[in-house]
């Protein structure tokens, strides 16, 4: 992700794109998912969004069984926005928090859909998404902390 909003910084400089970041607080996990949500929302309302966030925040659908205090940002974001899941082919890693306090490197298992292709889309309504975009593995990599420090300033005057 990191490398990413490297690559988009100058095409924001250019004009070309605007970058919204859900920068600031909220009394808790699930006040920031229904904040994050809602702004999404309405960003999609009046403007082209591709939005990039974790695959649970991403979920259209909470999974079933889930305190209600955990519901993710992807349902409230409204119906104009597709939810992709990306799903990995072969066992990898995640970075999940778990808690308001405890995160870490979890392992991510390997798709179970015999279906599943590297590289390709697939049907997601049952995993609580519009799609599945299947890559070869995914792993984590720890939060870029010394980096994001450097520029966080100059994000935060884009807001």
């Amino acid at each position: 992700m990191w490398r990413l909003v490297q690559f988009l910084l100058p095409l924001e400089a250019e004009g070309k794109i605007h970058l919204h970041f859900q920068y600031g607080s909220a009394p808790s996990v699930a006040d920031f998912e229904q904040h994050t949500g809602e702004a999404l929302r309405d960003i999609a309302s009046h403007e082209r969004l591709i939005a990039y966030g974790g695959n649970f925040h991403a979920m259209r659908d909470a999974p079933q069984g889930l305190p209600q205090k955990m519901v993710p940002a992807g349902t409230f974001a409204g119906p104009a926005i597709k939810h992709v899941l990306i799903g990995s082919i072969a066992g990898g890693s995640a970075w999940v928090c778990t808690s308001e306090r405890s995160c870490g490197p979890s392992d991510a298992p390997a798709s179970k859909n015999p279906d599943a292709k590297a590289w390709t889309l697939k049907d997601g309504n049952s995993f609580g998404y519009d799609r599945v975009y299947f890559v070869d593995q995914y792993n984590y990599s720890p939060p870029h902390l010394a980096a994001a420090a450097a520029t966080k300033s100059d994000i935060d005057s884009k807001q």
